[in-house]
């Protein structure tokens, strides 16, 4: 039980630290244009709150340069556009929006941390849930956690 726990903790946790990469891209992508060649017929370009994959047909002439560009634009749009596909005889390209992502991410992230919280009942511990009412030491005899406990209201 144990082993559920621990990988739900990892998945919440890098949930978390992938919605703030996320959103840190697609503020960076606002004001500038990031080009990451990933070989020579694929090519990943950040602007204007999307990424945009561009794939080069095999067969047309068109190569990527190797190198990564980083272009101050200014200000451009948020972003707020669906994603697309135009697809040609020189190239693939496909347009996925930052918010989509981030929706895609956050939502389970969300989830997950409103599924791990503790919620236990007055006069128990809130260390492990241990109920408490009839303790008379000052420790939970179950965890070894000192005996805090919530009164009831």
């Amino acid at each position: 039980m144990k082993h559920k726990g621990r990988l739900r903790k990892v998945a919440k946790w890098t949930g978390a630290n992938a919605c703030s990469l996320l959103l840190a891209a697609w503020v960076v992508s606002i004001w500038y244009s990031i080009l990451l060649p990933v070989n020579r017929q694929v090519m990943i370009f950040s602007a204007g709150g999307c990424v945009r994959v561009v794939i080069s047909n095999p067969d047309s002439a068109a190569e990527f340069s190797p190198r990564i560009k980083v272009v101050s634009s200014g200000f451009r749009e948020l972003g707020f556009a669906w994603p697309r596909a135009i697809l040609n005889d020189v190239a693939s390209y496909f347009l996925i929006p930052f918010w989509l992502l981030l929706l895609v991410t956050t939502v389970p992230t969300i989830i997950l941390f409103y599924r791990d919280r503790r919620r236990f009942l007055p006069g128990c511990c809130e260390s492990c849930g241990y109920d408490l009412r009839s303790n008379t030491g000052s420790r939970c005899p179950e965890c070894g956690c000192a005996a805090v406990v919530k009164k009831e209201i």
